[in-house]
C-alpha cells in the first residue's frame, strides 16, 4: 500500500511529492504447541481404514505436510497464552528468503502435544498492528496447522523443543521443514521427530 502526501500541482509535481510508505512495515511469526487432538485425529484416520492395507506411506505424506485450521484457545497449551514468537521480518528490502527459528515450552503437568500452531502479526503502521492468532480479533485468516509425527508426551519439567525452517523463491516456492524435540529437566534430548514438507509429495 502507498501513502501519498500530496501538493498542489501538475501530476508530474505530484507524483514527484509522493511519499511512499511500505505497509505492513513487517511480520512477527509465532508458535504455539496444540494439545487438542482433533486436527490430528482428521489427519491419522488411515490407522483405522483396516482390511489389512499398509496405510503408512500415506499417513507419512499426510503428517508431512500443512494445514489451514481454525484453532480455539483450548486447543493450545496454556489456551494459546504462552505462545512464542520464532521469527521476524521487516519489509525494507533486505528481508532474507530463507527464515529460521526455534521456540521453547517448558510443561508444569503432563501434557500431550499433537503439532504446532502458525500465526503471524503484521505492524501495519508505529503502534497498530495485524493480528492472525486464536487470542485476536477473528478475522478472514485462519492458522497454519504443522503436525507432529506422533503425539509427544511430555512429563512435568520437561521442554519442547521445536525447530522451524522455510525457504521461498519465485522458481521453487516454499519448502518448509520443522523439528520437534523433548529435552529432560537435565537437558538431554530423548525425542526428536523432523518433518519436511517435500516427504508429502509422491
Amino acid at each position: 500500500m502507498v501513502l501519498r502526501f500530496v501538493r498542489g500541482g501538475s501530476p508530474i509535481e505530484n507524483f514527484a511529492a509522493c511519499v511512499f510508505v511500505a505497509i505492513p512495515a513487517g511480520i512477527r511469526q509465532f508458535a504455539a504447541p496444540v494439545v487438542g487432538s482433533r486436527c490430528f485425529e482428521e489427519l491419522t484416520a488411515w490407522d483405522d481404514a483396516g482390511f489389512g492395507i499398509d496405510f503408512s506411506e500415506a499417513r507419512m505424506m499426510s503428517l508431512n505436510n500443512i494445514y489451514v485450521r481454525s484453532f480455539s484457545p483450548s486447543d493450545l497449551l496454556e489456551d494459546g497464552k504462552s505462545a512464542a514468537q520464532w521469527d521476524e521480518v521487516r519489509f525494507d528490502g533486505r528481508a532474507n528468503p530463507s527464515r529460521r527459528g526455534e521456540a521453547r515450552w517448558t510443561t508444569a503437568k503432563p501434557t500431550t502435544v499433537y503439532g504446532l500452531a502458525l500465526w503471524w502479526t503484521a505492524e501495519l503502521v508505529p503502534g497498530i498492528s495485524l493480528g492472525t492468532g486464536p487470542l485476536d480479533k477473528k478475522t478472514h485468516w485462519e492458522q497454519l496447522y504443522l503436525p507432529a509425527l506422533d503425539p509427544i508426551r511430555l512429563a512435568p519439567g520437561e521442554t519442547l523443543r521445536a525447530g522451524i525452517k522455510s525457504v521461498s523463491s519465485p522458481e521453487t516456492g516454499t519448502d518448509v521443514a520443522w523439528s520437534l524435540a523433548v529435552l529432560t529437566s537435565k537437558g538431554t534430548e530423548r525425542l526428536r521427530q523432523r518433518h519436511h514438507l517435500g516427504e508429502a509429495v509422491v
